[in-house]
């Protein structure tokens, strides 16, 4: 006696020829939608041969097709996670399952077959399922790359660089607005201005990259010989140049070279020699940061434009020996 020939359960589909010409048929049929380097998804294959040998209705069939195979499941490449087509008469989407979901499957294979039946009788109308999943999938990945691009031209608040600089005694004091000028018309800002006297402990921190010269003692004295007119200043950007920029315009130490090679500078205009050289300034970030902690300690550089905090928040305190007026312009304090 002849074996018996086996039914094929899931009908192969590769082509677009053969993916349209079944599912254009009278029927609902399953599609089990995979990637190549994925593969169907073999875990349900009971459950299919379940559902066929339950329900035995000819208008139920089960199929397999590859997504990089077939132009109509292009949204569906790519992607590891099964996905499970319900597709009626004339190519209709009726429903979606994805994951391998046995008994919603089995539940979802019930529901559309007979719903099919009706609509195959006259008596509904068939309803095509819209696969929301892409739509919101896409809305998901702008929404992140949204996310990812303010993230990435987020404003990240930066102080300015700030240097120090000490206009010496040997300035005459009728033309230290001369020097201060010069600083002003060379495009830098002077966020602070102060007549000082310096202690020795203060000269020794300004001077110490100083300390092995032979003329230590003599620029010490100097600076503590008189009044110094000490400036704070910054630029109008950033200020990434301001040390090179400020090198440029005070011109050298040495008044000779400053005289014969920059005519120019400062120091070529006001210097004596080369401890009364008329002006010094911090020779880096680093040491500008601790001399202007040193002198200045509770100042604060300022935001760099369009980076600092929109708003500032602060705290009044208002003690027992205020009086409260109210008139026309609100409470005023006094």
């Amino acid at each position: 006696m002849p074996a018996k020939k086996e039914v094929v359960l899931q009908k192969v589909l590769t082509t677009d020829k053969d993916y349209h010409a079944l599912l254009n048929k009278e029927g609902l049929t399953v599609v089990d939608v995979y990637t190549s380097w994925c593969g169907p998804c073999t875990a349900l294959l009971n459950t299919f041969r379940k559902l066929r040998n339950e329900i035995g209705d000819e208008l139920l069939r089960f199929a397999t097709a590859e997504s990089e195979a077939i132009e109509a499941l292009k949204e569906y490449r790519g992607r590891c996670e099964p996905t499970f087509l319900f597709v009626v008469t004339g190519e209709v989407l009726v429903s979606v399952v994805r994951g391998p979901n046995g008994p919603l499957i089995e539940k979802t294979a019930h529901a559309e077959l007979r719903k099919e039946h009706m609509a195959l009788e006259g008596q509904v109308d068939r309803v095509e399922f819209h696969d929301k999943f892409f739509e919101e999938e896409a809305a998901k990945k702008a929404a992140l790359a949204e996310v990812a691009e303010a993230e990435k031209n987020k404003i990240v608040p930066i102080r300015k660089q700030l240097a120090l600089v000490i206009i010496k005694p040997d300035v005459p004091e009728d033309r230290i607005s001369d020097v201060v000028q010069r600083f002003v018309d060379a495009g830098f800002l002077i966020l602070k201005k102060k007549q000082m006297m310096f202690e020795r402990e203060q000269v020794e921190m300004l001077f110490s990259s100083l300390a092995e010269e032979s003329n230590y003692e003599e620029h010490i004295e100097h600076i503590m010989s008189g009044k110094n007119c000490v400036l704070v200043v910054s630029q109008t950007d950033r200020g990434e140049s301001l040390i090179g920029d400020l090198r440029e315009l005070v011109g050298p130490p040495d008044t000779i070279d400053a005289q014969d090679n920059y005519p120019e500078c400062i120091r070529a205009e006001y210097a004596r020699d080369n401890v009364k050289n008329a002006v010094r300034h911090s020779s880096s970030k680093i040491s500008a940061e601790r001399e202007i902690l040193s002198l200045f300690p509770w100042f604060k550089a300022p935001w760099v434009p369009g980076t600092g905090p929109e708003t500032q928040a602060g705290i009044l305190v208002i003690g027992p020996g205020f009086m409260e007026s109210k008139g026309q312009f609100g409470t005023v304090l006094y």
